[in-house]
């Protein structure tokens, strides 16, 4: 099954299976594909597998073959593992964190190197002489059809990493402005109306996905409940191509795999968070823990739940989801920019080209639409075809769907969710940008946090977070640029809301909360039931959960009261 995570492909498609496979790298003879490249951009080398891994890829890097149409031929792309799978270095040590964070790779960065590769070997007679003698036999091209493939897939690497992933400034490793990128690609790149593309400017890590499935709504922001539509519009994100005009072929042919992402969400399910490796990060003070417990409990368990988790009132066929606390930006003042983008503007300011003919109501035959009105228009379109080619019996749909009935009270706007705790240790930096490096730096007054800092490899287990002495990273991380922001979810001892989560802790009351979370999860595979436990915490009739005690802002307390999955709006 972790194999099968690691390179189900989802239907993207970045380049050519041979350009992969055969392509040098700009600066040296030393393949694309080789894992020494591999490691300098952050992905994690994976050994062969005859039956499940027969090229070697990378973990997070998935081959597709399409066998007909307008995108026929061998292709790799990414698939969900590059982004949400970590892998924590200490004293020499790997340690694999499957459904984790990956905090040094960056999808956009990965790009660039590709496409200057491509480059040099436009430019280097013998990088594309030792590129065809590599490839001969496998693809039945002349060099000048050679050449021409570099240049259409350089272009359009090149548009990737420039245009749909421009941004004032790097991020550096383990962080893109996904929203953005998503909004970018889907209405500026595959719509080819580079005026509706817009700046990246909210860099965010990947979120862990260990009980994802199991939630109520996921991303940061806890902006979607449906896994279908939710990866399909990730995938997009991520290079599957797309055909939207009718003109040049079928309408809503791609190269997607949708097989593949329902069953790549079926397995999450099964994941459990990982448990902390006592023999190689130190044995847990369990006495010094308990005290934490107690100061977690007090001052976090109002948002932030763990295992056994709150519970969703119960969804179509009576299925419940953990349900997360929504807290309003306003209260826990972290970084706001991602509410900035594009692809959250309700206003129809983005010009609809090709689709202007199949926009719903009220946009239809209108030259321009919201974001999501565009996007959403892709994805059901995409969605629709390939969903018809599965054909799903009525209960596989409501399982791949999590039971949803589309009338579900959404949270509103802007909103950050507050995730479990299980796991959280193997999972820095930390906040949504990663714009605090250590556990022990989160529990400060912001004011004291580190205002930059470098993004090391490592993993420092005593402050529970990364390396900032620049021994094993040089890239800073500077919070004083636009979306990196460390302010919010401060602990001191002023009136809550404004930014302030809670009181200010001592030195020792911190190591305290430390040591808790690394017992957590406090069981070896403790995954968390799909669709609920038997005699759940029901979050809405929990007086200790935030949103029960933060009235009027995200009030689900009505929803889906008889099983069917149509509840009130919020109050």
């Amino acid at each position: 099954m972790r194999q099968l995570y690691y390179h189900t492909s989802q239907g993207t498609a970045m380049l050519p299976y041979h350009l992969y496979i055969h392509l040098e790298q700009a600066d040296s003879r030393e393949l694309i594909s080789s894992d020494k490249f591999t490691e300098k951009v952050g992905l994690i080398p994976n050994k062969k597998d005859p039956n499940l891994n027969p090229e070697g890829l990378p973990i997070g890097l998935a081959k597709i073959d399409v066998k007909d149409g307008m995108f026929k031929g061998e292709w790799v792309g990414f698939t969900c593992s590059a982004c949400h799978n970590g892998q924590l270095f200490y004293k020499g040590k790997k340690i694999r964190i499957d459904g984790g964070s990956n905090h040094m790779f960056s999808m956009p960065n990965y790009a660039r190197e590709i496409r200057k590769a491509m480059a040099a070997t436009l430019a280097d007679e013998d990088k594309l002489d030792r590129l065809m003698d590599r490839a001969e036999g496998e693809v039945d091209m002349t060099r000048a059809e050679m050449r021409e493939e570099l240049t259409i897939i350089g272009k359009y690497l090149d548009y990737y990493s420039d245009k749909i992933n421009q941004s004032p400034y790097s991020f550096g490793p383990g962080r893109m402005d996904a929203l953005t990128q998503i909004h970018n690609t889907l209405v500026g790149g595959y719509l080819e109306i580079p005026e509706n593309v817009e700046m990246t400017m909210a860099p965010t890590k990947s979120p862990l996905v260990w009980n994802a499935p199991q939630s109520a709504w996921v991303q940061w922001s806890a902006v979607f409940d449906n896994p279908i539509y939710r990866n399909l519009g990730e995938s997009l994100g991520a290079m599957v191509r797309v055909n939207l005009d009718k003109s040049k072929g079928e309408l809503y042919e791609a190269t997607v795999n949708l097989k593949g992402q329902i069953e790549l969400e079926d397995w999450l399910r099964e994941l459990a968070p990982p448990k902390w490796p006592e023999k190689v990060l130190g044995k847990i003070d369990q006495k010094l823990a308990m005290k934490g417990k107690t100061l977690v409990q007090e001052n976090c368990a109002s948002c932030h739940s763990s295992y056994p988790h709150r519970w969703s009132n119960p969804r179509k066929m009576g299925k419940r989801f953990i349900e997360n606390a929504v807290v309003p930006q306003e209260y826990v003042g972290t970084d706001p920019q991602q509410f900035e983008s594009g692809a959250l503007d309700s206003r129809p300011k983005f010009l609809a080209g090709i689709m202007s003919d199949i926009l719903p109501e009220p946009y239809t035959g209108g030259q321009a639409a919201p974001s999501m009105v565009l996007q959403d228009t892709m994805k059901y379109g995409v969605a629709k075809k390939y969903l018809k080619q599965l054909n799903l019996s009525e209960e596989e749909f409501l399982s791949a769907t999590n039971y949803v009935s589309g009338k579900d009270p959404a949270p509103p706007a802007p909103s950050y969710k507050a995730s479990p705790l299980d796991g959280l240790w193997a999972a820095p930096p930390y906040l949504h940008n990663s714009s605090v490096p250590t556990m022990y730096d989160l529990l400060l007054p912001a004011a004291e946090r580190p205002k930059t800092f470098y993004h090391g490899r490592d993993y420092d287990p005593k402050k529970m977070g990364l390396d900032t002495s620049g021994k094993s990273g040089k890239f800073v991380v500077d919070t004083s640029n636009i979306g990196s922001s460390n302010a919010g979810h401060s602990f001191e001892n002023k009136k809550l809301g404004n930014g302030v989560v809670g009181r200010a802790f001592s030195e020792e009351e911190r190591w305290a909360i430390i040591e808790y979370l690394k017992t957590l999860p406090n069981e070896e595979g403790q995954v968390t039931p799909y669709g609920g436990p038997e005699n759940p915490v029901e979050a809405w009739k929990d007086d200790s959960f935030f949103n029960k005690q933060y009235k009027g802002w995200y009030d689900a307390s009505d929803a889906y009261k008889d099983g069917d999955g149509y509840g009130s709006k919020k109050k």
